[in-house]
């Protein structure tokens, strides 16, 4: 409890938290490592993973770079090797996010719950590897996350996001709709039926002249069954499905679309790539960094930009989990007397997040001596001293406020915590929400 309370206070309590614990993102080196992870609730499968990192130097298995830094975690294509998608990190590990590629479901024959179950599984491991001191992750991950995939890769991430909710956000490129007519190439459910339940915010990238892929039939119909408050879709104009990945390794591809679409050229793989990244980084820095100007850079840029064609759900931006805790009706400093109850009530606006899973953390810091200068409200159980969960679950909206608190306290300072975080029991940050509200009691 030592080291949980020390967590609690370095990190949630610090006004920079919300922003990485302070982390500042530069140009960095790129590490690489390769890890495989064992899935025992599913007969002790094991899940590949090549992974790279923001590093002070090139290399393998390198230390990672000081910092906290996003998660990625970017599934492939159908029979694409993972060096084909190495534009992706080589263009955003620099920027300070780690990705995390599976290497299962490389052959011709895909079950797309089986690849969605083990991108859902590397994802939920990482996050908990990243609280594991022997880990060369730990201290250097935020629980902020992502999934995003390429074509087949695509679209089993609204499927993993289906099956547990962790990700704050998909990004799609080229991803698959539907996998009917596909044979045993791919099969079982289709993205497009699955993020009929994704809520969290989504950004499609499609290429108008992908006929691998084509875009009314597989990112369209996705796009129109996403329930998302914020969904945007760039369509890249003359971008083709190959342009995509780098095609010397995803050789298979151009034979493909000379089959599918003999004679069409479509724009350089290089511009193609530059145009991705440009609106993926920027997507990203504004969903999981939160960085200020990155969602008015991102709409400025997609709104002006002639090579593409544009759509969003709402041009405002990302709305974010915004917790909210008063003391009798008050935020700030409350002064109330040792002889009047005071009333502590909590309220929140899930945002764009509704249904992610999270862990939910109501505490005080008190006037009284350890152990008591810590309680923590813990559902269907009260206050306890300590710092404790008061709850592990999806996020829903608490319109109502709702109390926690109604009593006279003794004199002395206080201070109440409402705070949001990863579902791994552990109150890290940095956090999805927090807010505080301080009582002096005379």
């Amino acid at each position: 409890m030592i080291c949980l309370r020390r967590m609690f206070l370095g990190c949630i309590f610090a006004v920079l938290i919300i922003l990485g614990c302070g982390s500042a993102w530069a140009a960095y080196e790129i590490g690489h490592t390769s890890v495989t992870f064992t899935d025992a609730d599913r007969g002790d499968r094991a899940v590949p993973a090549e992974v790279y990192y923001p590093a002070d130097e090139a290399g393998e298995n390198v230390p990672v770079s000081s910092g906290y830094f996003p998660l990625l975690v970017f599934s492939h294509g159908w029979q694409t090797q993972i060096m084909a998608h190495n534009p992706y990190w080589k263009g955003l590990v620099p920027q300070g996010y780690v990705m995390a590629f599976p290497t299962t479901y490389l052959g011709s024959s895909v079950p797309m719950d089986g690849y969605a179950a083990d991108i859902s599984f590397l994802l939920k491991v990482l996050l908990e590897d990243r609280l594991t001191d022997d880990s060369m992750f730990f201290g250097h991950l935020t629980d902020s996350s992502a999934l995003m995939g390429y074509s087949m890769g695509g679209g089993a991430s609204f499927i993993a996001q289906d099956l547990k909710p962790l990700a704050q956000t998909i990004v799609a490129v080229a991803p698959v709709g539907t996998v009917a007519g596909y044979g045993y190439s791919m099969y079982g459910t289709n993205p497009a039926d699955a993020a009929r339940e994704v809520t969290a915010p989504v950004l499609i990238m499609a290429g108008e002249s992908d006929c691998i892929c084509p875009v009314m039939q597989h990112q369209t119909r996705i796009y129109n069954a996403l329930p998302s408050r914020l969904k945007a879709m760039v369509n890249i104009m003359d971008g083709k499905h190959c342009g995509f990945s780098d095609i010397v390794y995803n050789y298979g591809c151009p034979s493909a679309e000379s089959s599918y679409c003999p004679g069409s050229t479509g724009i350089p793989v290089a511009l193609q790539l530059e145009i991705t990244l440009e609106y993926v980084q920027m997507w990203l820095d504004a969903i999981l960094k939160r960085q200020n100007t990155a969602w008015s850079d991102f709409e400025a840029s997609a709104t002006n930009d002639t090579r593409i064609v544009y759509g969003v759900s709402d041009p405002t931006g990302p709305v974010y989990p915004r917790c909210d805790i008063k003391a009798d009706g008050s935020d700030g400093t409350v002064t109330a007397s040792s002889q009047t109850p005071v009333t502590i009530a909590m309220s929140l606006n899930v945002g764009d997040f509704k249904g992610l899973d999270a862990d939910w953390w109501v505490a005080v810091n008190t006037p009284f001596t350890a152990p008591g200068n810590w309680y923590s409200l813990v559902q269907e159980a009260g206050w306890k001293t300590g710092v404790n969960g008061y709850l592990q679950g999806p996020l829903s909206d608490i319109s109502d406020p709702v109390t926690v608190l109604n009593m006279a306290l003794p004199k002395g300072a206080y201070t109440f915590y409402f705070a949001l975080d990863n579902p791994d029991g552990l109150p890290t940050g940095p956090f999805l929400g927090l807010d505080a509200v301080s009582v002096a009691v005379e």
